[in-house]
């Protein structure tokens, strides 16, 4: 259905997002500074110095080069990827099969004569070896002892194509049981206890240190946040009954409350174990997580490592910060991890960027030259991450796209503030696309936080999510022109999206349905501003954000909440109704915020569902204005001229059922 014409100051801040914003008479901003060194942070907000360092790390500049098709930033320039079009065949390429009968790790890597561990290959490949890893459970941690030296030069490991190969961070229980006792205690009935001698241990014992660091709690906040009580105060081991995760208590007497929960006694020596069955430990099998990573070089700051296909679980990592994942980069450049799943994790499933925590919140003058830089997530999937899939504090012109995140945050401690399916911070000339994150608990669903400078966050699908104050989509603390189109966030809690601190923020073209709350919240900035940048030192100010051509169904809030004046816009958003419910009086809100001149109100029926990721129902179309960096709608089809459909499908892509997450509607390994 076509709509009138846009006011034109409307029209023009839309149609405007992607040129460089200019800086206005109220306000003071430092030029952004150049760095030849690129030893900290400083300087990526600059576009040109930001993919001069995606363009460094070999003899000779890497050749950038268009995605297919190619996508734009909010700044109007193109996102560009270092990586081949073309797949590159290694120079060398090694075996580890530990099943083989002559597997050794004296033999020379070759198929015939395997090595039996992958951290001998890890040991010994060069820039441009490739090692391919045959089935297998290794207990291992691979820590490579050195990265590549260019994309046509990278160091791979590769999990053989259509094999099981199981990166384990943890031991099966080989001590006797005993009925549980505790000096002083009664004993708890149906409960057991197993020591847990030394030797599972190497040098690190998860089950004597905490779930928070001490880096954690030397934060001021600590006492306020609860972060000196339950569960930051357990620790960090987890124990498995035939493959499940049982829970961990605080107390011994807790083991009496319910089946499948263990306790450890101080010193992590020994564990009181309820089992599932509530019978006898002796015929189940059970392991102990003996690890904090699966795959993390010792070095900080390797480049050119590919990590493809393989299964990581079981990781006794720790709560953010420091951001250590059970697959980490540590510091380092232009890896490439694809093709993995990573589940049951205490902590992160995988991090990455220029440092590995914020506090102290100035980046260490020793951060790896190319920290963060051209980072690549892909076709990975992640399940029961205790408190997130990926974290990575900084991502500079890096790429996240097609990964699959489910029940991440099973820790429910969102006033950690480290949570999410996704926490992604400082995102810089970034995209983050094609991601499907379901079920997340006691967290947002993406969250971006602090000082994202021209990113687009686009395609994703969001479902589930139950966060107490945020929502499907969080992005936090930024002032540089970001992007989030073409979205799908459905049954989340309670927003579908969320922002505060934030400037030059475009939401344009999503579908949020079905959330408890406001489909956009927008709350005005505290009374003590925050700095926003720590580049410029900027500080917070919520100014010149635009909210236009989305589809809002079926919220509690119906309205959304923009701050009014200050630059920012709602408006050509479409809200529809499902029958019987009480419809949206869109004559007050304009008249309360201001906003919505040209959005429009309909009633029809929509249904999302996750069993099979299909959206069923008829989405009304209405026309708006066509933002210069969207070229295409959720599934490709071209948008073209100055005006286009609100929503993120165009009428010609419009059906009945539509399959939204063709990846996630394929059986997903767990």
């Amino acid at each position: 259905m076509a709509m009138t014409m846009c006011k034109q100051a409307f029209f023009a801040a839309v149609m405007l997002v992607a040129a460089v914003p200019v800086a206005r008479a109220s306000e003071t901003v430092a030029p952004a500074p150049r760095s030849a060194e690129l030893t900290r942070c400083n300087g990526f907000n600059d576009r040109q110095t930001a993919w001069e360092a995606a363009a460094a790390g070999a003899e000779q500049p890497l050749p950038l080069r268009s995605l297919v098709p190619p996508v734009l930033l909010p700044d109007g320039t193109e996102f560009k990827t270092w990586e081949p079009a073309e797949a590159v065949e290694p120079q060398r390429t090694f075996f580890v099969a530990q099943r083989h009968p002559r597997a050794s790790d004296d033999n020379p890597g070759t198929e015939d004569h395997p090595w039996k561990t992958i951290e001998r290959a890890a040991k010994v490949l060069e820039p441009g070896d490739r090692v391919i890893v045959k089935q297998g459970l290794y207990r291992e941690w691979v820590r490579p002892a050195r990265g590549g030296a260019s994309p046509r030069q990278m160091i791979t490991y590769q999990a053989a194509r259509g094999e099981e190969v199981i990166l384990s961070g943890s031991a099966p229980l080989r001590e006797k049981w005993a009925a549980s006792s505790l000096v002083g205690q009664t004993p708890v009935a149906k409960a057991w206890m197993i020591d847990l001698p030394g030797a599972y241990f190497e040098g690190y014992n998860p089950f004597a240190v905490t779930n928070a660091t001490a880096n954690l709690m030397t934060h001021s906040a600590a006492i306020k946040q609860g972060w000196d009580k339950p569960p930051y105060t357990l620790a960090r081991g987890l124990v498995f009954q035939d493959g499940r995760r049982l829970k961990q208590v605080a107390e011994y007497q807790r083991l009496a409350d319910a089946l499948g929960a263990y306790w450890v006694e101080p010193g992590g020596r020994r564990i009181h174990v309820r089992p599932f069955s509530d019978k006898e430990p002796g015929p189940a099998a059970f392991e102990i997580t003996t690890s904090g990573f699966a795959f993390a070089p010792e070095q900080a700051g390797l480049g050119f490592i590919r990590v493809d296909g393989f299964i990581v679980q079981r990781v006794a990592n720790c709560y953010p910060v420091p951001q250590l994942g059970a697959i980490s980069t540590k510091q380092g450049h232009h890896w490439i991890i694809e093709n993995n799943v990573v589940r049951q994790v205490n902590g992160l499933g995988l991090d990455y960027g220029r440092r590995q925590t914020f506090l102290p919140y100035e980046v260490p003058a020793d951060t790896p030259k190319l920290a963060g830089v051209g980072i690549i997530v892909r076709r990975n999937a992640f399940f029961d991450c205790g408190i997130c899939s990926m974290q990575g504090l900084g991502l500079i012109c890096g790429l996240i796209e097609d990964n699959y995140v489910q029940d991440a945050g099973w820790h429910d401690v969102e006033k950690l503030w480290e949570t999410g399916g996704m926490k992604l911070h400082y995102l810089k000339h970034a995209l983050v696309r094609r991601n499907v994150i379901r079920g997340t608990i006691g967290a947002p669903g993406l969250w971006a936080d602090h000082s994202n400078a021209n990113a687009r966050i686009t395609q994703n699908v969001i479902v589930g999510v139950r966060s107490a104050s945020y929502g499907g989509i969080f992005l936090e603390a930024s002032y540089r022109p970001n992007l989030i189109d073409h979205n799908i966030v459905w049954d989340c809690q309670p927003h579908a999206f969320y922002q505060h601190d934030c400037g030059d923020l475009t939401i344009a073209n999503n579908l949020f349905g079905c959330c408890t709350k406001a489909p956009v919240q927008m709350p005005p900035p505290g009374e003590k501003k925050r700095e926003v940048d720590i580049e410029t030192k900027r500080m917070s100010s919520v100014v010149n954000n635009r909210v236009a051509g989305n589809v809002f169904y079926g919220f509690a809030e119906r309205g959304t909440t923009v701050l009014e004046g200050l630059g920012n816009e709602s408006d050509y958003n479409v809200f529809v109704n499902p029958p019987g419910a009480k419809p949206l009086d869109l004559a007050t809100l304009r008249q309360k915020t201001g906003c919505e001149e040209h959005s429009r109100t309909f009633t029809a029926t929509l249904e999302f569902s996750p069993a099979d990721w299909t959206l069923r129902g008829d989405l009304p179309i209405m026309e708006c204005p066509r933002l210069a960096p969207l070229r295409a709608d959720y599934f490709g089809a071209a948008r073209r001229g100055d005006r286009t459909d609100a929503g993120p499908f165009l009428k010609i892509s419009l059906k009945p059922e539509m399959v939204l997450c063709e990846q996630a509607a394929r059986e997903r390994p767990r």
